[in-house]
């Protein structure tokens, strides 16, 4: 189904506007380190960035979550110009929707869901062919998923 989904319909899947190799999760750590010049997330990134570094939207609303201090939009979008210019930021497409739940009817088949937030970054990581950066060894648990578990 998700063959036939994208031949009808290529603009489902747009492509990402440069190379990426790494999506990270737990975003809201490394940016919040980043910004505060810990080392070891600057480390990270800077060692990550020359293959290409994303984030899912979905993490980027988890990161807004945890930002309670940010209410006005004028502040949100002062907060996103603050990403790195090279961090490149996915949206849920189809190929996710179709990988969100393939991984989760397998991992429920198993008794071993993670979190509805998860399942989403890792569909959107095997949907655009990511390592994921995490520091949950849960994602382990998702077949072909490559994760970087710090």
């Amino acid at each position: 189904p998700l063959e036939y989904l994208q031949q009808c319909h290529p603009e489902l899947a747009p492509p990402i506007p440069h190379p990426v190799s790494y999506v990270l999760n737990q975003y809201t750590d490394w940016l919040i380190s980043l910004f505060n010049d810990r080392v070891r997330a600057v480390r990270l990134l800077v060692g990550l960035e020359p293959e290409g570094l994303a984030v899912s939207t979905i993490t980027l609303g988890e990161l807004f979550e945890g930002l309670p201090g940010i209410s006005a939009p004028q502040e949100l979008q002062a907060y996103l110009q603050r990403l790195p210019p090279s961090v490149t930021l996915l949206s849920p497409d189809v190929n996710c929707a179709y990988q969100y739940a393939r991984i989760r009817l397998e991992l429920h088949s198993t008794g071993n869901l993670i979190p509805e937030n998860d399942l989403w970054i890792a569909a959107t990581a095997l949907a655009y062919n990511l390592t994921l950066v995490s520091r949950d060894p849960h994602f382990q648990r998702v077949q072909e998923l490559r994760v970087y578990v710090l």
